[in-house]
Parts: C-alpha cells; structure tokens; sequence
C-alpha cells in the first residue's frame, strides 16, 4: 500500500507565506516548545514540524513556509489550527470506532456533545428529589 503524496501548488505556497507574514511568523524551534510531545515529557521536536509541514500528520498539515532565507517558520494561529484539526479528527475517530449506537440517529457524526448531554441528563435522573 503506497503513501499517497500530497504537493501543494506555487499558488497554494504563496497564499500561505502571505498567511504567516499577517499572523506574526515565528520561528520552528520557538514554536516547537509550544507542542507537547505525544510520547514523552517535553515538547515536540523541530524536525516532527517539518515533518508536519512537508508530509502532514494523519491527513491534517501544519500551515509552515520558508521566509528570511533558509529557516522555516510558522505562526502561533497556525498551530492552533493544526491542534484543532488533529483533536476533531480524534474525536471523529474514538466515535467510528465505537460503531452504531441505539441511542443517537447517526453515530458517525456525533462529537460528544450529544454523549456529554446524555450524561448529564442521566445523572440528573439519578440524584434524589428535594422534599
């Protein structure tokens, strides 16, 4: 099974370095030290940016772009972007995995709003009545 290859188009480039430059560009290893790490303590590394960058991460790409010769860099917008994008694609995954449920009419779409105000209301059931 071959990894498909995503290539953005000069036109697409363009707009993303203009994007940065308005959305006050900082550098990758500044940035770097505003992710945690997945797997340990710390933060991620500069390199996992650039990777996220050039190849993307689970389908979703950190909006990053050279400027000032060769230093990649990135915004604090884009990376709030990236993390927002990374956590719904999560909760879409957690729920899919979890297959039908009689409860909710689509399942597929739920993201846990409907499980939170499922919760609630069970637990509002369960306390006692005031006399």
């Amino acid at each position: 099974m071959s990894k498909q290859v995503v290539k953005r188009s000069p036109q697409e480039w363009l707009e993303l370095v203009e994007r940065i430059k308005r959305e006050e560009p900082i550098s990758l290893p500044v940035a770097s030290r505003l992710i945690p790490a997945d797997t340990r303590s710390g933060h991620a590394s500069v390199s996992a940016l650039k990777r996220w960058i050039k190849n993307g991460r689970q389908g979703v790409f950190l909006e990053g772009c050279r400027l000032y010769g060769r230093s990649w860099w990135t915004s604090k917008a884009a990376i709030d972007r990236f993390q927002a994008e990374q956590s719904n694609l999560g909760i879409t995954r957690i729920v899919r995995r979890r297959g039908p449920s009689d409860r909710t009419s689509n399942a597929k779409t739920d993201t846990g709003e409907t499980k939170t105000k499922r919760t609630l209301d069970r637990l509002q059931k369960m306390r006692p009545k005031k006399r």
